[in-house]
């Protein structure tokens, strides 16, 4: 597989907001500890994904998308969380 990565604004996100979903609910049902429970609905993982496109909008978060080159889906993303607390 070939794949394009780039980073992924918030209209994108939002449009494909129900293959994002699909995404990390493979990913905790495979056993990925990344703050959710196994019984992760659709509902809560279409959820999260809207918050995180208004992050990204705000500044506060930077999302990088893996493209499938030839088919167009996502295999993967990786998220840079910048909009934190003072410590």
């Amino acid at each position: 597989m070939s794949v394009t990565i780039s980073t992924c604004g918030p209209e994108a996100l939002r449009s494909r907001r129900g293959e994002f979903a699909e995404l990390l609910i493979d990913c905790v049902g495979a056993g990925a500890s990344i703050g959710f429970m196994a019984d992760i609905t659709p509902a809560r993982a279409a959820a999260f994904w809207g918050g995180a496109a208004d992050q990204i909008e705000r500044g506060d978060r930077t999302l990088w998308c893996a493209l499938d080159s030839a088919t167009g889906t996502l295999p993967g993303t990786v998220q840079l969380i910048t909009g934190l607390p003072a410590n």
